[in-house]
């Protein structure tokens, strides 16, 4: 049997959320979906862009916590969200981009690689449930809150998904987007990100305490 991590997140004007759901294909053939884990914050101060961002950051991490508690039983980790603005700021260069929002896309890039980032219309995320107003009969089984799209359980799921750099952005989209880009405009490089150079880095250093047993939050206080 073969499970992929499928996490997903969105963003309201009044709530961030993210959603992960474990597929697995079973030796039968047989697919399933189920929902782990969620997660939301407030977001009623951030421009609709933003609020999508705080629910990747909030995917990303989330994920990576699951991820390293399933181990070996997961077999693949891919990400959703409906934003196109989102990518487009993960596919930029860290220079450019506005204080949040470039510190955002790191903390994304340091837990997962862009390649593993998607897109999917609105109506086929499933995190979009969370952000909107919902009874308790409309989420208890069979829902897709707690089942996942449809899509989620398909054979041939990628052909819903779209990469970071098959999305076109609207004019719309892209006067928001550059918003939070210094000088108004998106030509930047691709970020690249080193995970062997920072591991390399942790090891030699031999920290007398280990500056990833605790968050950032902690070691500040």
């Amino acid at each position: 049997e073969k499970a992929t991590l499928i996490i997903t997140s969105d963003a309201s004007q009044l709530v961030a959320a993210a959603a992960i759901y474990v597929r697995v294909e079973h030796l039968s053939g047989m697919i399933t979906c189920h929902l782990m884990a969620a997660k939301s914050k407030v977001a009623s101060k951030l421009t609709i862009p933003k609020a999508e961002m705080l629910g990747a950051v909030m995917s990303a991490s989330l994920g990576h916590i699951v991820y390293i508690n399933m181990g070996d039983c997961v077999n693949k980790v891919i990400f959703v969200t409906d934003s196109t603005i989102v990518l487009y700021w993960l596919l930029q260069d860290q220079r450019p981009l506005g204080v949040s929002v470039r510190n955002s896309v790191l903390e994304i890039r340091r837990l997962s690689s862009h390649g593993t980032w998607y897109h999917v219309p609105g109506v086929d995320n499933p995190a979009d449930i969370a952000t909107r107003p919902m009874t308790v009969a409309e989420l208890v089984a069979p829902s897709d809150w707690l089942s996942g799209r449809p899509w989620m359980s398909q054979p041939d799921m990628y052909e819903k998904l779209q990469t970071a750099e098959q999305i076109k952005l609207s004019r719309e989209e892209e006067v928001a987007a550059n918003k939070e880009i210094r000088g108004g405009t998106g030509r930047g490089i691709i970020l690249t990100v080193t995970p062997h150079r920072m591991n390399d880095r942790y090891e030699f250093s031999d920290y007398l305490i280990d500056p990833k047993s605790r968050n950032w939050e902690s070691y500040l206080r």
